[in-house]
């Protein structure tokens, strides 16, 4: 577990542990030069904000963490919560402003020039200038240049207009759109590399569809539709009709790391317990959550006599097996060799079940 001395260092670390290692577009009009140049200026954005959080915050707030991950409400923390999201918000304001300064201005001389309808605070240009980022204007732009390197320059105006390119590619300097960014952040995070290799050459052998970088976050997901419908790809713990894997990072937790498991059509597959092998049967009676009639699956019911949504199996005792949202315990902070086989046998009974319903 990492120490901070306040829950700003704790958000900006994010940026750190996500950054991937250096990887240029090799078949751009940029060369790998200047690219590098660039995520070297990147990678020491980050240090200065961490080292100086007081250069973009007025109040430095003492750490503090979660260790609740579905349920932060319950640990009583709201003002920390609220404090954390306003550091995120400061953050992303920050970083969006340096994209589309790129995205939006144009290159004049050995400078970005960009219009003075994007409104720069004085704060964000005195962390610039820590970064050797030289400020000017006039009655029409600001003007942003380097007091070493044009290269740096040229490369912040070509990335940041590239197609297809969000903030999350530009603040983890994601060059290559061919390249498995996401893999590599998420392979260091799993805590066995050989087992996340496993699993994610399974998600790429069976066609599961591989998104990088979902809802404006540095995430990973393999997924295979298993509904008519295109549906909106959610958390893994609200999942429905997808199945696969989801790799995220939640910068407010003790420990923010998170692997989960999409299982769709939960009930369906509980129903089809006597076909599971007895790997994929053990591993749902130990993770899956039991029936503790807590009554979430007839809060509607006003008469009282809607039976619970339970499936009883039957494996060396009976279970009463909840059906409803299996992602709050198909999850876990790191991989190893058993959740990952056991991971590969649930997925692939489901394709199994579910085939015809694609």
């Amino acid at each position: 577990m990492k120490f901070f001395e306040s829950m700003e260092q704790r958000i900006i670390d994010m940026y750190r542990e996500l950054f991937p290692s250096f990887k240029p577009d090799k078949n751009c009009k940029v060369n790998e030069e200047a690219q590098k140049k660039f995520y070297v200026f990147m990678q020491s954005l980050f240090s200065i904000l961490y080292e100086n959080p007081q250069l973009l915050f007025n109040k430095i707030n003492p750490d503090d963490y979660f260790v609740r991950r579905f349920n932060k409400r319950s640990e009583n923390k709201q003002i920390v919560y609220t404090t954390m999201r306003k550091i995120v918000k400061s953050l992303e304001d920050f970083f969006t402003i340096l994209f589309d300064i790129g995205k939006n201005g144009h290159l004049e001389n050995s400078k970005i020039a960009v219009e003075k309808e994007i409104k720069i605070p004085k704060r964000y240009i005195s962390i610039f200038e820590k970064c050797d980022i030289l400020y000017s204007q006039n009655n029409n732009n600001h003007y942003f240049s380097h007091n070493k390197n044009y290269d740096i320059i040229h490369c912040w105006k070509w990335f940041a207009t590239k197609p297809d390119i969000t903030l999350p590619h530009f603040i983890g300097c994601m060059f290559d759109s061919n390249y498995p960014y996401t893999s590599e952040i998420y392979s260091k995070f799993a805590g066995n590399e050989e087992a996340f290799q496993k699993l994610e050459s399974f998600l790429i052998e069976k066609n599961y569809y591989r998104i990088d970088n979902r809802d404006r976050k540095i995430t990973l997901d393999y997924i295979k539709n298993y509904d008519p419908k295109d549906n909106i790809i959610k958390d893994a713990w609200a999942e429905r009709t997808h199945g696969g894997i989801s790799a995220q990072y939640d910068s407010f937790m003790k420990n923010p790391a998170l692997f989960s498991l999409r299982i769709p059509y939960y009930k369906k597959i509980l129903q089809h317990f006597e076909q599971m092998n007895d790997q994929v049967k053990d591993f749902i009676i130990n993770v899956g959550k039991k029936c503790d009639n807590c009554r979430y699956c007839v809060q509607t019911d006003k008469s009282g006599e809607k039976e619970l949504s339970y499936i009883k199996i039957v494996n060396n005792g009976e279970y009463k097996m909840c059906s409803y949202f299996p992602g709050f315990q198909y999850c876990w902070e790191q991989l190893d060799q058993n959740i990952v086989s056991n991971v590969i046998g649930l997925l692939g009974f489901a394709d199994e079940i579910l085939t015809e319903k694609r």
